[in-house]
């Protein structure tokens, strides 16, 4: 028999399983000091999960707030967070990217509406959630040399426009704000090997992405972000060179010196 990928949400004995292997992460011994990993200073954050996601289409009341979808992941999530925070109380909790609303609107990245599950407003509301928090690559669209659609359901037009962007990146922040909770952009990021426009939004070089995007989130009374993805080997992609340069730059967005001084200056 086929186990749906849905019954990770629903089934009783997937939620337990679930629960125990973070009591067993959370109880066990650190080798390098001894500690346990719940009492271990050097762990501060969990998510319930990276980028969870229902994915389900058929779903009668979709593109609403009686969403089937949503309503299971929202119970899901309220159990799992309050076990999270009952074995590790003083660790801060959050999702793992709530970058979705119930709203379905046309173009508009964000308000893609109920077949993912999640919704930003209303996660951040649960109580086990300490922060709220997304994960957005806004460059990751079908003309990856552009930012993408956003901001169309808080009335921008359907087109790829700079405020539509800095509106959605507004709103993440005052939503979370407004449900009593702090703002953190937790992924952002963009590649080395394509050759950005800057006829709507400075991205090239990939550094001035970067200080725009946190001076647009920063601006908004944003609290935290983090650029995907640190490393050291030479890499391409996403990769931000640690050291900040890997000996050989093959184009400028290689240079990831100017990436570490702005992250230091943050």
């Amino acid at each position: 028999a086929s186990y749906k990928l849905q019954n990770f949400y629903r089934d009783s004995n997937c939620r337990q399983m679930f629960k125990d292997n973070y009591t067993n992460i959370a109880n066990r011994t650190n080798t390098i000091n001894g500690l346990l990993y719940k009492n271990d200073d050097t762990w501060n954050f969990s998510e319930a999960g990276n980028e969870l996601r229902y994915d389900q289409v058929n779903d009668p009341w979709q593109h609403s707030l009686l969403s089937h979808n949503m309503a299971e992941m929202l119970d899901w999530t309220e159990e799992i967070t309050a076990h999270m925070k009952s074995v590790t109380p003083d660790k801060l909790i959050t999702f793992g990217s709530m970058a979705h609303k119930w709203q379905w609107t046309s173009g508009d990245t964000i308000a893609n509406g109920t077949d993912y599950g999640p919704d930003y407003d209303l996660f951040s509301q649960v109580d086990t959630i300490d922060y709220g928090d997304f994960h957005m690559y806004p460059t990751q669209g079908s003309d990856p040399t552009q930012i993408q659609k956003y901001g169309q359901r808080l009335g921008y037009p359907n087109t790829v426009n700079a405020p539509g962007l800095r509106a959605q990146i507004r709103d993440f922040v005052d939503v979370f704000k407004g449900n009593g909770k702090p703002a953190s952009w937790s992924e952002a990021g963009l590649s080395k090997d394509i050759s950005y426009s800057n006829t709507i939004y400075t991205l090239n070089p990939r550094v001035e992405a970067f200080r725009n995007w946190s001076n647009d989130f920063f601006g908004a009374d944003g609290d935290a972000m983090g650029i995907w993805t640190g490393t050291y080997n030479t890499g391409t992609g996403y990769s931000v060179h640690l050291s900040g340069w890997n000996g050989v730059y093959t184009n400028e967005n290689s240079n990831d010196i100017p990436i570490q001084d702005l992250i230091s200056t943050r």
